[in-house]
């Protein structure tokens, strides 16, 4: 039976293909064109589809949603640094030893 790490970990293997780091880039460059007002729409769209793009990394939608509601906060890439910090979970896993 597989533990939640493992299956964790087979969820964010999927989630490192080049399509998923270009979702990112689209969110983040949404995210950067949205002016003040805009942004308390923005925000919990941005957060929602960082969820959903990383689900492995709990804390990055509430970082994305705080990130887009503060001012001056826009050029911050919340969705690609969740991305790379996705990919660092599936490296990591893979280089874990296998226990026989």
């Amino acid at each position: 039976m597989a533990s939640h790490v493992e299956r964790r970990g087979d969820h964010a293997d999927r989630r490192t293909g080049v399509q998923y780091l270009m979702l990112a880039i689209v969110v983040d460059f949404i995210g950067m064109l949205t002016p003040g007002v805009t942004d308390l729409a923005w925000a919990p769209v941005s957060a929602l589809l960082i969820r959903w793009l990383f689900p492995d990394v709990p804390f990055a939608p509430l970082i994305g949603l705080v990130e887009e509601l503060l001012l001056m906060t826009d050029i911050i890439p919340t969705a690609t640094l969740a991305y790379f910090y996705n990919l660092s979970i599936v490296q990591r896993q893979r280089q874990r030893p296998t226990q026989g």
